[in-house]
Formats: C-alpha cells, sequence, structure tokens
C-alpha cells in the first residue's frame, strides 16, 4: 500500500508530492548498499559477491587504561575483537588475551576477513578480560576501508592511532587487501 506524502520547497506554491512503497526486506546485504533492482550487486540475485580479502594483524597496544586493582601489580587482561561494519559484531574474532600488560604486544598472524564492500569500515575494540564480571571496554579504532581497498593491491598498511570513547591507549594494527 503506498504511503502520499507532500513536502513544502519554502514558499507555499511549492510543494511536492510524491509515494512511497515500503515492502520488508529480506535480504542479507545492508539496505544502504541495495541497488536499482532491489538486490546488492544489481543483477537480480541476492547473493553478494566478494571483491577481495581483507588482511589484518594486531601489532599492539600502548598506554592502556588500568580497569583492573592494581593491587599487587594486576592491571589490564586485555584482548582485541575484529569485524567489519557489514557483519554483524556476533561475527567478530578476537585476539588472544595477554594477562596483566598495559601495553601489549600480540604480533598476530593475520585474521581474514572476505571483504564484499570497498567502503565497509573495519572495527577494532580493545577489552579487558574479567573471569567473574563482564568485559571492560578499553578502547575502540573504526578504520575506513576505501582507500586501503582502492591502494597498492597486497600491501599491508601500517596504522598506530589513539583509541576512541576512552582516556587514554593506543593500537597499531596493519591492515592490507587482495582483490578476487
Amino acid at each position: 500500500l503506498p504511503h502520499k506524502f507532500e513536502e513544502s520547497l519554502g514558499a507555499p506554491s511549492q510543494q511536492i508530492e510524491f509515494e512511497v512503497l515500503y515492502e520488508q526486506y529480506q535480504g542479507s546485504a545492508p539496505v544502504s548498499r541495495m541497488l536499482k533492482d532491489g538486490t546488492p550487486n544489481g543483477l537480480g540475485s541476492t547473493a553478494v559477491r566478494k571483491i577481495g580479502v581483507l588482511s589484518v594483524r594486531i601489532i599492539a597496544a600502548y598506554n592502556l587504561v588500568n580497569s583492573d586493582t592494581g593491587i599487587f601489580g594486576d592491571v589490564s587482561d586485555p584482548f582485541v575483537e575484529i569485524w567489519l561494519g557489514s557483519q554483524s559484531k556476533k561475527e567478530c574474532q578476537k585476539t588472544k588475551t595477554i594477562n596483566n600488560d598495559l601495553n601489549p604486544v600480540w604480533n598476530t598472524s593475520p585474521f581474514l576477513l572476505p571483504l564484499t564492500m570497498e567502503d565497509d569500515l573495519l572495527h577494532l575494540e580493545v577489552f579487558d578480560e574479567d573471569m567473574i564480571t563482564s568485559n571492560d571496554f578499553l578502547g575502540r579504532l573504526v578504520i575506513p576501508l576505501y582507500n586501503i581497498v582502492h591502494g597498492e593491491p597486497n600491501e599491508a598498511v601500517r596504522i598506530k592511532d589513539q583509541l576512541q570513547d576512552i582516556k587514554h591507549g593506543e593500537l597499531e594494527v596493519e591492515v592490507g587487501f587482495t582483490p578476487e
């Protein structure tokens, strides 16, 4: 059932009328990525096309906030969760936890993430692992991938930046893209 709308463009004589038809979306791609024919790739298929693979290495963190007691040298036990904005956070991957370290070095092997959108966002969140209570948030880094996807293929970019939404701390990562 179409919905009719009228919108004023400023002056009383300047009005537009339009109809909008709302249908429930049942695809797997974000609605913002839909193309004219209502499918994620514009080819009449609901399959999302992989454009390549993102490689993410977590190198280290620096000057993290201590969310533990500090008694007898007890400090944060950090780990990092990694996921793409086009994915659910439930699909995240994570590093191992490094105990009692505010300057942890992971130097991980690459986490490989299939990429379907050139303008996706890489989400990295640092947490303090707690055994009894819920994990404590230690900051986040969100990296837009467009320039990496359109940069030198198969060349990793090293990024070291301030963590967001926390008093202090930095995260260093290496991100590369291999096209299909």
